[in-house]
């Protein structure tokens, strides 16, 4: 049986050796508060350390600022006064200024949902999460049912044991110990749980990004954000898994949401601007691009994985130490500026890059025929195929055969780069014109259909074609 005890503001330690000495073996202190400053004690920490005593932190958590917002500023305080003996605790009950409810059906879901947040907040970083609430908290809240991976349940009953499950009891707040001035908390565990690490983290430079689009969009959606695999992710390669190093997951999600200002075409587009070493490679909206270690670097290229990432943008990191290079990211949807990561260039800027992803995007209508046509009624496939490498494959310039382009890519940077080819446009063109028509002459895809998506595609400002059905009259 292990015996412990948890400190505030309010207790006054006056023999720290003679605490030690009594036979408890871990404390808890608290080093933050929802309203910071509130009681907190976290000067109790390196003496009662000093003298063996398994010391972390807790944080007293309010209601009127973001859990993101107050695990950030806990996690901090636990560095800083070095409380990471045991697992950091979310100290979630009623409080006179800020408290919360589980009385009725919205403030328990209130609570559960800062809760959830907070946690995997602690996750994320690296620690093994504790939660600590009286027991009827407990039994309205339920939280060994909210699916936080290894979260140890501190539980409060001073008249019996808990009858809820919990790894720590906290038995009295009216004990007395030697070397403690006045009353004190006493807890209880039949394990020493501080013996069981965490077994994994996330990469300190994918949680710095976290930061950054959290202070910067306080209110965007987080339905389809993620960093540790679910069992899918378990039983394949995948960065989501904590493969690297010391369980380090270097993989992470954040969800779409440009109601709010996360926009994840824009946000990915300014990653491959800012060229950032730390980048192994982004997803997103059907597509994939590597970052300087990867195959073709910093070009866009089209995903085929059977999550098509619309609904979150997806970054891996590098395997090395540089994932935990916890700079601020360049991004200036983040920082209110422009420039470039260390390395960086101008490639291209993030509006041209936009525009390829919405062809490669329309392009994949058109995917039904590779497989052979619709119904299987034409060979359309090759076609398609050729329409597709017309539109996005590299070619030699005329001219210049060290220099390769496409169309799109031609159209896009002609401006950028003051190269100008109208040959090697016009003979592009006429491909695809002469392609157009050959899908829409040899399949069931109707005129309509592949002028509509060949407009849409192509767009005017970025190359204006005319495209011709032989056989119709309906031009576009």
């Amino acid at each position: 049986m292990a015996r412990g005890f948890d400190v505030s503001r309010w207790n006054t330690i006056t023999d720290h050796a003679a605490l030690a000495a009594s036979g408890v073996t871990f404390g808890w202190a608290k080093i933050s508060d929802g309203i910071p400053g509130r009681n907190v004690g976290p000067w109790h920490v390196a003496p009662l350390r000093n003298v063996g005593i398994k010391m972390g932190g807790y944080h007293f958590a309010r209601t009127h600022t973001a859990p993101e917002v107050q695990v950030s500023a806990f996690i901090r305080e636990l560095d800083t006064y070095n409380a990471l003996d045991l697992p950091p605790v979310l100290d979630l009950e009623g409080a006179a200024e800020h408290g919360f409810t589980v009385d009725t059906t919205q403030g328990r879901a209130a609570a559960k949902n800062f809760g959830v947040e907070f946690l995997q907040g602690l996750a994320a970083a690296g620690f093994r999460p504790a939660l600590y609430m009286n027991e009827y908290f407990a039994t309205q809240l339920k939280p060994w049912e909210w699916g936080v991976p290894r979260l140890l349940l501190w539980v409060a009953n001073y008249s019996r044991r808990p009858q809820v499950p919990h790894t720590v009891w906290q038995r009295s707040q009216t004990g007395r110990l030697p070397g403690v001035s006045g009353d004190i908390d006493l807890n209880e565990s039949s394990t020493n749980f501080w013996e069981d690490p965490m077994a994994w983290r996330v990469a300190r430079s994918l949680l710095k990004l976290r930061d950054q689009i959290n202070a910067r969009y306080p209110n965007r959606n987080k339905a389809s954000d993620g960093t540790i695999g679910d069992a899918d992710h378990q039983n394949r390669n995948s960065d989501h898994n904590p493969w690297y190093g010391p369980g380090i997951v270097t993989a992470m999600d954040i969800t779409h949401d440009p109601a709010k200002g996360v926009d994840i075409d824009r946000l990915t587009d300014e990653l491959q601007a800012s060229r950032d070493s730390r980048i192994k490679y982004v997803i997103a909206n059907n597509l994939i691009m590597s970052g300087a270690g990867g195959p073709s670097p910093w070009v866009w290229r089209r995903y085929a994985g059977p999550n098509p990432h619309t609904q979150h943008f997806h970054l891996s990191v590098v395997a090395a130490p540089a994932c935990d290079d916890t700079r601020p990211w360049n991004l200036p949807s983040l920082t209110g500026g422009g420039g470039s990561a260390p390395g960086g260039g101008d490639d291209m800027t993030p509006e041209q890059d936009r525009m390829l992803r919405h062809v490669f995007n329309v392009l994949q209508r058109f995917k039904p025929s590779v497989e052979g046509g619709k119904d299987g009624a034409y060979d359309t496939g090759e076609y398609v195929r050729a329409l597709y490498r017309e539109l996005v494959e590299p070619k030699p310039a005329v001219g210049n055969p060290n220099y390769k382009t496409n169309v799109l890519g031609f159209a896009r940077n002609a401006d950028h780069y003051g190269y100008r080819n109208l040959q090697e446009q016009a003979g592009h063109l006429a491909a695809i014109n002469k392609l157009a028509e050959a899908v829409a002459n040899n399949s069931n895809v109707t005129p309509e259909e592949l002028k509509a998506a060949v407009a849409e595609a192509i767009r005017e400002n970025v190359v204006k074609v005319d495209v011709t059905v032989t056989g119709q009259e309906e031009q576009a």
